[in-house]
């Protein structure tokens, strides 16, 4: 269902009010490269600077193709043909379509977002004869307006791209039709299913809010996994995105467009500007594109990934050394430890203490000068242990007192269950001008397995030459087996504190083993029921044991 909102809500916000972004494509007799570059619909046209290498990828094509032709969306047939979609049949009414009940639950929804609802006869005339999938995208649009501000229609983001090809008179174009997307997005739906998906969505308003929020902040972090990760998750129920449907909005178009783009590079590079969703995944167009024979690469700079980097960490046991140490060694960069000025002890409840008297004073400890300059560096790579859910108090006073504007930040992080997500988001609230990154983290107990997972991260994210194999998906989140329980109890049962019951998982097999994806039910502090995932590995060997790998909260 949430894929079903995010791509209608490409055409309704244009009309209406790994880890990349950017990818090079070279290879299979291209004799200069193309690009692709993920997007978000709704994000800010100023948000274009953020992504590394953008400008010379704008600079070094010879023209831009998005998912449609940008400037012929306003034309006023199309507007007309937008509009005449979005609308029920004559002599229907939304109100006729749904039952008593469930108008009364849209009315409550309608009330809690706009402080009206279809009872005002203003509201009413303008959204009574809406289709439920347009109503859906109008709601989950007005949502969104309401927690980030306007939507610029006259400055979107995927239009640049194209806006700026034109500037320089380079040629535009789109990988599909508007008739072919109004076709897909909003008349290929039966209305009987574009009604249960709406009261999905005013029914389940918290989940699908949060899910909005995890896109979007994922989104803004370049970070692809995330995205997906974000987009995957279910309700088990009717209300999940079916296979036939998410073919239709997104692996099948995929597809499609995969037909197109061997020609239009053939014959000049060209920069593709696509919805990000679209780009990750087994059929996702990198995977397509690789599948096809090309050579695909993050991009993390203007030219190439050989931007200069220091590797900064605190470490106060010695761990988060480790990992850092095998972080310049795989990548070259200049390296750097963190001192306080009165270090910790080592000792694990004396470091608790101190660090809880440190954050409810507000006091962070103060640190040795650095030897070098944080101005020098284009990429940091930022290592701590997790203490208390998020990065280690020294991090904190780094932070305050130094000048990351500008610098892309690469969260690497050391924890006793997980803290990556939390700490790279509170990284994101102290350094707004910084470009946080997609980040790596290990569990201590599996610090010896850094080495080979840092060689993977940094190829993926292109901090290091050379390819891998993507990993496959997880499968779809099903009912626990006793197998599977007992896996996750061999996994977790030896962790200090009470992980959890798993309720449903999904799996995926690597080169390396078996990979689990728990979603868990625990309780809070408070006795408030909770809910988390837990990643299990279960290496090849015959004598494997299953080790949990990262727990989020």
């Amino acid at each position: 269902m949430k894929r079903t909102l995010l791509a209608l809500v490409l055409v309704l916000a244009t009309l209406s009010a790994h880890a990349q972004l950017l990818y090079k494509i070279s290879g299979r007799e291209l004799t200069s490269p193309s690009y692709i570059v993920g997007t978000y619909h709704l994000a800010p046209v100023s948000f274009v600077d953020s992504i590394p290498g953008i400008r010379q990828a704008m600079a070094d094509t010879k023209q831009t193709y998005g998912e449609l032709l940008m400037e012929e969306m306003f034309e006023a047939d199309s507007v007309a043909l937008m509009q005449q979609a979005m609308m029920l049949p004559d002599g229907m009414t939304l109100d006729s379509l749904l039952s008593a009940d469930e108008m009364q639950r849209l009315n409550s929804y309608m009330k809690s977002l706009l402080g009206m609802d279809m009872t005002n006869p203003m509201i009413a005339q303008q959204m009574n004869k809406m289709t439920p999938s347009a109503m859906s995208t109008t709601l989950t649009l007005l949502n969104y307006m309401k927690k980030s501000g306007k939507i610029d229609v006259q400055n979107s983001f995927d239009d640049y791209f194209q806006k700026e090809a034109r500037r320089q008179g380079k040629g535009i174009g789109g990988l599909e039709t508007l008739a072919f997307q109004i076709e897909v997005l909003f008349k290929g739906t039966p209305l009987e299913r574009q009604k249960e998906q709406l009261m999905c969505l005013v029914d389940n308003a918290a989940f699908m809010d949060q899910m909005t929020d995890d896109i979007v902040r994922a989104f803004y972090a370049q970070d692809l996994d995330a995205i997906k990760e974000a987009m995957d998750r279910k309700l088990n129920n009717s209300c999940d995105t079916q296979p036939d449907e998410e073919d239709k909005i997104i692996n099948d178009r995929n597809a499609n467009w995969l037909k197109k783009m061997p020609t239009l590079m053939a014959q000049m590079p060209t920069l593709f500007a696509v919805g990000a969703a679209h780009l990750t995944g087994e059929k996702g167009v990198l995977n397509l594109l690789r599948q096809a024979g090309y050579t695909v690469e993050g991009v993390v700079g203007p030219t190439s990934p050989a931007h200069k980097a220091l590797v900064l960490y605190y470490s106060e046991t010695g761990t988060t050394k480790v990992v850092a140490e095998e972080l310049q060694k795989q990548t070259g960069a200049d390296i750097e430890a963190i001192e306080a000025v009165e270090p910790y002890s080592g000792n694990f409840q004396e470091t608790i203490q101190r660090g809880q008297r440190e954050m409810q004073s507000g006091q962070t400890p103060a640190l040795r000068p650095l030897k070098k300059k944080i101005a020098d560096y284009d990429v940091i790579f930022l290592g701590y242990p997790i203490w208390f859910g998020t990065y280690a108090m020294p991090i904190a006073t780094l932070v305050k007192e130094q000048d990351f504007a500008g610098k892309r930040i690469v969260p690497f992080c050391t924890f006793g269950s997980g803290g990556l997500n939390t700490s790279s988001d509170a990284l994101r609230k102290a350094l707004p001008k910084a470009n946080i990154q997609p980040g790596y983290g290990v569990r201590t107990a599996r610090v010896p397995a850094a080495a080979r997972e840092l060689d993977r991260f940094l190829k993926e994210n292109g901090y290091k030459s050379g390819t891998v194999e993507p990993l496959p998906d997880y499968s779809a989140q099903q009912p626990v087996t006793d197998e599977e329980r007992a896996i996750f109890d061999a996994a977790c049962s030896n962790y200090q504190f009470p992980l959890g019951t798993p309720q449903t998982v999904g799996r995926r097999t690597t080169p390396e083993g078996t990979d689990y994806k728990f979603i868990v039910k625990s309780r809070g502090m408070n006795g408030e029921e909770a809910t988390s995932t837990i990643y299990v590995k279960v290496g090849n060997a015959a004598d494997a044991k299953p080790e949990f790998t990262e727990v989020i909260r």
